[in-house]
């Protein structure tokens, strides 16, 4: 299954095909192999593993209504509270409390460079600092963005000191007529 509004990004159950499925373009960016026919590069020793990914958890999260900063030295800079939301997966879930930012910077070559910061705040009522950055590029005429980003968590000691550990992509589908970002975050085995 799909997303609706996205068909690039797998919803439903995750597997090891579903997540290298949504994920090849940055499985091959992540294993360093070029897509240039005749060279191929890996970081692992062996030359040959291929990455893997474990899904962790969907988070969806409510957006204000965007602040435009203006042009700037580096793009047009806008800033979005984040309103809250709510995140699950099979060993972590819980809630997104209002007063996360997002930082959207559009780029003269038409990317935009994202960097969205917020708490998670477990079931159990750990909080997780988390900032979330990467990159949107419009896709093709009538196709969906590239929106690709990494994850990085400050979580307490405990159980989820296990996010201090790992380095996380996530895949972004956002829904603009319920303004919320909507994000799929994955662990680098």
């Amino acid at each position: 299954m799909t997303h609706p509004e996205n068909p690039e990004f797998p919803l439903g159950k995750r597997n090891r095909r579903t997540v290298l499925a949504g994920l090849a373009g940055t499985a091959t960016l992540a294993a360093g192999t070029s897509a240039m026919p005749g060279k191929a590069y890996s970081l692992s020793q062996a030359g040959t593993d291929l990455p893997q990914f474990e899904f962790v958890f969907d988070a969806s999260i409510k957006r204000g209504d965007p602040m435009d900063i203006g042009q700037s030295k580096f793009g047009a800079r806008r800033v979005v509270n984040l309103l809250g939301g709510s995140f699950e997966g099979p060993t972590i879930k819980g809630e997104i409390p209002p007063g996360g930012t997002s930082i959207y910077v559009a780029r003269a070559d038409g990317a935009t460079v994202v960097d969205a910061q917020y708490v998670l705040k477990t079931s159990d009522g750990a909080l997780i600092f988390t900032r979330n950055g990467g990159l949107i590029v419009p896709g093709p005429e009538g196709a969906p963005p590239y929106i690709r980003t990494t994850a990085s968590f400050e979580a307490p000691e405990g159980p989820y000191d296990w996010l201090n550990k790992a380095l996380f992509i996530g895949l972004a589908h956002p829904n603009q007529a319920a303004q919320t970002s909507n994000l799929s975050i994955y662990r680098l085995l």
